[in-house]
């Protein structure tokens, strides 16, 4: 039988979601700050953007770039380095 134990990654956040693992970070939506985070194995922690209107599920497009809903807004957004992109209507 294989043990297993566990250990507190980060905490201080107020309701993570949507993890994603992508190049040796765990993202989510922190959103009960209204932001994207990255967290390391080793505990490392930063913000990748602000999100407006409440950020939500998290993706990945195959070329690697990132995409979160903003639930207020009603919009998928594209994450291009300290920006957040969107197409205008429907």
């Amino acid at each position: 039988m294989t043990t297993r134990t566990t250990r507190v990654l980060a905490d201080g956040y107020k309701f993570l979601e949507g993890p994603r693992w992508r190049d040796g970070e765990l993202w989510m939506a922190e959103i009960g700050a209204g932001d994207v985070v990255a967290i390391k194995p080793d505990g490392t922690r930063r913000t990748v953007i602000s999100v407006p209107g409440i950020p939500s599920g998290l993706r990945f497009l195959p070329d690697g770039t990132p995409l979160v809903v903003s639930v207020r807004e009603r919009r998928l957004m594209r994450i291009k380095g300290n920006e957040l992109e969107h197409r205008q209507g429907g």
